[in-house]
């Protein structure tokens, strides 16, 4: 994965943007104010904080804030890069689809974007998989001109919910657990993307695609399969021997046939979920 895919991971995960309660989901502007905190303790060197060097705006005042940083740092905020590092500055948006080189920020003006974007998997439609939660590293190209160099983008619920994703599958399936936990009643519910490997008492890895908990410590892992591919299906099996041992219940869903699969799906997610103390 790359710097900025680890950035992006990181960030969500310990802003806590991976998980929501599913009867007190929060506004959007409350989301991306903790998307914007994240950046506050993380440095690029010991002496350049990173949020100084991040923006979340696109506006023309906003870029031409970001040349002048680049161009000459020192001068702006008083910091000295090192010589084998070229200056960059991030901004974060949200889209609702990408091509390989290029995404339409929140003001619909298309940035080109000088490498192919990077995603979470290989396995994931650029076309089908959006909205995407972005982030794109610019520095300083020909004549002084802002150049948008790599990017990284995550698929996420919606434009108004930041929980990653990995495909356009698990927001099928994400929608229809949420949907599902609502009609339970259960006001202590929460859903949790992990976006990095659990391991148990022998140090093995597995990470189940959604996780389903209660305040007392029950869990559901909920693993979406989205390919026929054999390779992958015995990696998923592989892995799954290992997660059905740290949760309560573990169920399996074929992500591309959900319109077979619902019925079913809700029933053993609706029976699993009774089966938690109140």
């Amino acid at each position: 994965m790359s710097r900025l895919g680890q950035l992006l991971y990181t960030i969500i995960d310990e802003a806590g943007l991976n998980q929501l309660k599913v009867n007190n989901r929060p506004p959007l502007k409350t989301q991306l104010e903790k998307f914007r905190d994240g950046f506050i303790n993380k440095r690029i060197t010991s002496e350049i904080p990173l949020y100084d060097y991040y923006h979340f705006s696109w506006s023309d005042t906003s870029i031409n804030f970001a040349r002048q940083k680049l161009q000459n740092p020192f001068k702006t905020l008083k910091h000295r890069w090192p010589k084998t590092l070229k200056p960059f500055i991030i901004f974060s948006s949200i889209t609702p689809t990408i091509q390989s080189n290029g995404f339409f920020n929140q003001f619909g003006n298309f940035i080109d974007v000088k490498r192919d974007i990077s995603l979470p998997s290989s396995w994931i439609s650029r076309e089908k998989s959006g909205p995407y939660l972005i982030l794109v590293s610019a520095v300083i190209g020909k004549e002084d001109s802002l150049e948008f160099r790599d990017a990284f983008a995550m698929p996420i619920l919606s434009t108004q919910e930041l929980i990653p994703l990995e495909s356009g599958y698990e927001r099928s399936v994400l929608k229809t657990t949420i949907g599902s936990l609502k009609s339970t009643g259960r006001s202590n519910l929460t859903i949790k993307k992990p976006l990095f490997c659990l391991h148990n008492e022998q140090k093995e890895r597995y990470r189940p695609d959604f996780i389903i908990s209660d305040d007392k410590g029950h869990s559901i892992f909920v693993e979406v399969l989205g390919s026929r591919n054999e390779d992958y299906l015995d990696q998923k099996w592989k892995i799954s021997k290992i997660a059905k041992e740290n949760c309560n219940f573990y169920l399996s869903v074929r992500g591309y046939e959900l319109h077979k699969e619902h019925p079913h799906f809700i029933k053993v997610l609706t029976q699993a979920i009774s089966q938690f103390p109140k």
